[in-house]
């Protein structure tokens, strides 16, 4: 008992020292963004994910055997961000094919933020009058993970085609705790210690119970 009476102390500092240098309790709440910062009464069973509902436009095919896809639609993810999201893509091409229609996908990006920027994937059209499309994409998140799309769409067309090649996609967050922010950051107050030259330094070392701070 003595011993922990003595180390306790100075592990509450240290712990608050490091909760105070990454965002307190403020930034701790995110950890638990995805289930509504409610761990023990909510769940997550999708994991990371968003969803994308629209309208999408492709053709491919002809004497320069290309073909592209463009969608446009609403998006939203499990952390409660919302908004208006935009998809251009193509390329080489086997087969020819119309189709103007409506889809989704599902995406396990973390938020709708982490589906802008460059992707690459893939489309498969086939129909005749009623046509359908098979739709997958991948892409890369803002803390560098990688990730899958997955979609389908039905509509007016026909033809048979196979498309792939590069893409991009535009998002506009419109509601939710992520929108107006792309990559995460620590609030303004939560600047490192200035040393005595008013200069910045880095977090100190946790200190060994054993022999003290810092060692």
């Amino acid at each position: 008992m003595s011993f922990i009476s003595a180390i306790r102390p100075q592990a509450i500092e240290d712990a608050q020292e490091n909760a105070s240098w990454y965002g307190g309790c403020a930034s701790a709440r995110r950890f638990y963004a995805y289930v509504g910062n409610d761990p023990l009464d909510a769940t997550d069973p999708l994991g990371l994910w968003t969803l994308q509902a629209g309208v999408s436009f492709y053709l491919g095919g002809g004497p320069l055997w290309v073909g592209g896809q463009i969608s446009v639609g609403i998006v939203a993810d499990g952390h409660g961000n919302g908004g208006f999201y935009g998809t251009v893509g193509g390329g080489p091409t086997a087969g020819a094919g119309l189709k103007l229609g409506i889809g989704g996908s599902v995406s396990g990006a973390p938020t709708i933020n982490d589906l802008q920027g460059p992707g690459a994937g893939a489309s498969v059209v086939v129909g005749a009058g009623f046509a359908g499309s098979l739709d997958w994409s991948k892409g890369r998140a803002n803390d560098g993970t990688t990730y899958n799309n997955y979609g389908a769409s039905v509509g007016l067309g026909g033809g048979a085609a196979v498309s792939a090649g590069p893409s991009v996609t535009g998002v506009v967050c419109q509601v939710g705790p992520d929108c107006g922010s792309f990559t995460p950051s620590t609030p303004a107050n939560n600047t490192p210690p200035a040393s005595n030259n008013g200069a910045a330094q880095s977090p100190t070392a946790p200190a060994n119970p054993l022999t003290g701070p810092g060692k």
